[in-house]
């Protein structure tokens, strides 16, 4: 401490550095924010800012105190242009950029010529087969997400370096030990090493406790695919005779046990407001000298009418009063949307689950079988329904169908909506996969390097692989979904302008005609897609038709009992209510 200092500001300084001193060793940051207060609250004494202790008091009194000018760079909106820049406010920001090669999302056509004019097989991915081009952004501006990110770093003003999987730090593979490279990629976002990764990133739980995502900018809903039971060209299996009942499969079996139900509610309803009344539909039961027979025969009588409306699709009751209109009324609607809806079921299940019978007819099918599934490691913790034992992580799409196809090991597999229309709806991927039945995993790359690896082509006509993915079968499973936001991992200080940007571009329709451009209209159908329909219709889904029907009967009913009730007050007589009812006047002439 100075000993020029004035005795007041001397002993508080020497008393904070003794404090200081005595608790650095224990306490080590304590010692530094103290240090850092002590610096703070002597900031006004002439010592410390390098002024002589004799100048006059009025002369630092009177100083003119200096406001730091506010910078001149900051945007009003980050989705801005020309507004990216180093701290310096002049040199445009570096942003390092990993670009994940894959068809209609990322592509640099740049690189694959260059690969093709030095005679070598394309890979950006491969340090021993990249090519400079693979390391230039400007040819990243391919696909709907690379032409995503073009714009938006254009309109930023950004310098973007480009990198590619090639250029995984081994920092990253310490820490992530998964198969996955989407994830990798996060994991150098986390490190620094990496600002942003560019594709179609799933924004999962596990990725967001790794680094910042900008804003969704698509909805990634997923597939359930599965092959037929005999395999590449199965077709159409022999005769079973289970295949008797496929006339119920339709209706869930919930479905019908209500349904069941409801033709007994609508004929017992009937009977109830009906018998007595002269409607030629009971009125034989009057002739039965036994009251008990007499109501058994009613009640089979009203099951049988309410059964024979659902066969001939529509009501075959006479209602003679207002309450039994009501109860026909309520069960006319029941029959409608039934009816329809069976039909139409019934047809899809005919027509396509008998020439293409599926592995597996649904996710829960899989389940009860004991099954295994393929699917993307990120989204293996997003199928609880499914035993862990029974998912199988896989590092790409490519040989995740692959794997399912030579059924070495799944029986289903779930693929992304961008992925369905490259590897199953068009054919047109190209993907490397390690065949070799010794290899553990049968990922993109063998273990062992020694290993069998192939490329497997779809689109190419003179390729042993060109279109063969026609026999895969999509699932439909009313029952399953699953949806996936696609955003951009991205370093915290890039987060603001990206999310802005991606914002700005969401709600303009700027990016879903992105993606009409290079995916929608690129992949039309090759061969015939055929499906395994999924379960049938269930209670949830015919809960409505259920309940408008129920309304309607039990308002015919309440009608029935307050016409009984005001009769009975009205006679003043306890007697038997179906008589004392009486059947409204026919027209007469």
């Amino acid at each position: 401490v100075p000993e020029e200092l004035p005795p007041p500001e001397k002993g508080m300084l020497l008393e904070a550095a003794e404090h200081t001193m005595g608790r650095s060793s224990r306490r080590p940051c304590s010692g530094q924010w103290l240090h850092l207060a002590v610096l703070i609250m002597c900031a006004g004494s002439p010592f410390v800012q390098g002024q002589s202790t004799t100048a006059p008091a009025a002369t630092a009194a009177t100083a003119p105190l200096t406001t730091p000018a506010p910078p001149t760079n900051i945007p009003q909106s980050f989705a801005c242009f020309n507004c990216l820049f180093q701290p310096d406010g002049v040199t445009p920001k570096v942003v390092r950029a990993m670009f994940f090669d894959s068809a209609a999302v990322v592509e640099n056509p740049t690189a694959v010529a260059a690969a093709a004019a030095a005679g070598r097989d394309y890979s950006c991915d491969d340090i021993r087969l990249a090519v400079p081009e693979c390391f230039i952004a400007r040819n990243w501006d391919q696909g709907w997400v690379g032409e995503l990110f073009a714009t938006i770093t254009n309109n930023l003003g950004a310098n973007v370096v480009a990198m590619t999987r090639a250029n995984f730090t081994a920092a990253s593979s310490q820490i992530y030990k998964g198969a996955s490279s989407y994830t990798r990629c996060v994991w150098e976002v986390n490190r620094g090493m990496v600002d942003i990764c560019i594709g179609d990133f799933w924004e999962t739980n596990e990725r967001r406790g790794i680094a910042p995502f900008s804003s969704s900018f698509d909805l990634d809903t997923m597939r359930l695919l599965t092959m037929p039971v005999g395999g590449p060209g199965g077709g159409a299996s022999s005769f079973e005779a289970k295949q008797l009942l496929d006339i119920f499969r339709p209706f869930a079996t919930g479905v019908w046990g209500l349904m069941v139900a409801m033709f007994v509610f609508a004929g017992v309803a009937m009977y109830i407001v009906e018998a007595g009344s002269g409607n030629p539909d009971f009125e034989y039961e009057d002739e039965l000298e036994l009251p008990p027979l007499r109501y058994v025969m009613g009640f089979c009588k009203g099951f049988y009418l309410s059964t024979m409306g659902l066969l001939t699709a529509g009501p075959a009751f006479t209602a003679t009063r207002w309450s039994g209109r009501f109860i026909t009324l309520g069960f006319a609607c029941f029959v409608y949307i039934a009816v329809a809806s069976y039909a139409a079921k019934l047809v899809d299940f005919l027509v396509n689950s008998d020439s293409s019978p599926g592995r597996v007819s649904s996710m829960t099918d899989l389940v009860t079988k004991g099954q295994s599934i393929c699917l993307l490691e990120a989204i293996s913790d997003l199928v609880p329904e499914v035993p862990s034992s029974k998912r199988v992580g896989m590092d790409d799409y490519g040989p995740m169908v692959e794997k399912m196809y030579r059924n070495a090991g799944c029986a289903a597999s779930l693929i992304g909506k961008t992925q369905y229309l490259s590897h199953i709806v068009g054919q047109k991927a190209v993907f490397d996969v390690c065949t070799d039945p010794r290899d553990p995993f049968q990922h993109t790359t063998c273990v062992d390097p020694s290993l069998t690896q192939e490329t497997i082509d779809l689109g190419d006509p003179q390729s042993p692989d060109f279109q063969k993915y026609c026999d895969i079968l999509l699932v439909e499973d009313s029952a399953f979904s699953l949806a996936i936001g696609i955003s951009f991992p991205v370093a915290p200080d890039l987060l603001d302008y990206i999310s802005s940007w991606v914002v700005s571009m969401r709600l303009d329709n700027s990016i879903s005609k992105l993606r009409d451009k290079w995916v929608t209209s690129q992949y039309p159908p090759v061969c015939p897609v055929e499906y395994v329909p999924g379960l049938g219709l269930t209670i949830e889904q015919m809960a409505g038709t259920y309940t408008i029907s129920a309304a309607c009967m039990v308002l015919g009913l309440l009608v029935y009992f307050i016409q009984a009730c005001m009769y009975m007050r009205k006679a003043g007589k306890d007697e038997d209510m179906a008589p004392l009812v009486p059947a409204e006047d026919e027209p007469k002439g």
